[in-house]
């Protein structure tokens, strides 16, 4: 069995997180970016935030 870490960055966008991360402000996020994956969510519609989580967890 693989152990996974699934962590919401809520109303985050890599274009403002990949910034950061070159300009080594969030070194901590930049190596799990670095040696993990990362991605982004799908909307969901209506754009509620409870209703996406809802989608990951199940």
């Amino acid at each position: 069995m693989h152990k996974f870490l699934i962590i919401g960055l809520d109303g985050a966008t890599w274009d403002v997180l990949m910034p950061l991360i070159k300009g080594e402000k969030l070194s901590t996020l930049e190596k799990l970016v670095k040696n993990g994956s990362y991605g982004v969510l799908e909307l969901i519609v209506p754009p509620v935030t409870g209703d996406a989580w809802l989608i990951i967890t199940n």
